[in-house]
């Protein structure tokens, strides 16, 4: 059986002038990035959270974005905001949202807020919430001196040694460490505590003609 040229040539035509597949804002994913910054000591920091879209799309997309607290408080560890509106633009796959984070010299733990996306149009929410968490990189214990404060003399003695602990270390001459951990190393010494005695420098510091002895956690 013969089949003529022009039905064969209108067959690959057909073929090659299908319908090209719909783009569907299911197959289109917006995710935001945990990320950590270190608190800091002076003015604030400005922060960038990365948004990620894929894959791109020809279609404008958008997403609100706002901050919630945690551990961490606005307007006092960082600037929140809330409902605020961006947009990815045709071709575009990453976003930068900019959030200030506030600095103070305070010793205190690590600290946690939220950027949650929502409301998308024309994409899904594949990982919605950002945990932000803020480094605390201080040393700074607050201090009130308002209690009892001992007299420099007595009558009928005589000072024979202080220490003002006004140095960045501690004076050799006239301290030591006492090191152990009751048992197993040191059997014998302490009371079989569960903290340890440690000479490390890391546990001491000095501020404000103070000395600070810190128990950390083993590591």
């Amino acid at each position: 059986m013969q089949i003529p040229l022009l039905a064969i040539g209108l067959l690959f035509f057909l073929l090659s002038c299908s319908k090209p597949s719909k783009e569907s804002s299911s197959d289109i994913k917006i995710s935001i990035a945990d990320i950590s910054v270190d608190e800091g000591n002076g003015s604030a920091t400005i922060l960038h959270v990365t948004v990620n879209l894929k894959p791109a799309s020809s279609k404008e997309i958008r997403v609100n974005y706002s901050t919630e607290e945690s551990t961490a408080r606005n307007n006092e560890d960082f600037i929140g905001t809330a409902n605020q509106l961006f947009v990815f633009q045709s071709g575009e796959t990453e976003k930068k949202i900019s959030i200030s984070i506030l600095a103070d010299d305070i010793k205190e733990g690590d600290e946690i807020f939220k950027v949650v996306l929502s409301n998308p149009v024309n994409a899904m929410l594949e990982k919605a919430t950002a945990a932000i968490t803020i480094v605390n990189d201080d040393i700074r214990i607050p201090f009130a001196d308002n209690g009892y404060q001992a007299p420099a003399t007595y009558p009928g003695y005589s000072l024979v040694w202080d220490d003002e602990f006004n140095g960045p270390m501690l004076d050799t001459s006239s301290w030591t460490h006492e090191t152990g951990d009751g048992c197993p190393n040191i059997c014998g010494w302490g009371n079989n505590e569960l903290e340890f005695y440690t000479g490390r420098p890391s546990n001491l510091f000095f501020q404000d003609g103070k000395m600070i002895i810190e128990a950390r956690a083993e590591t």
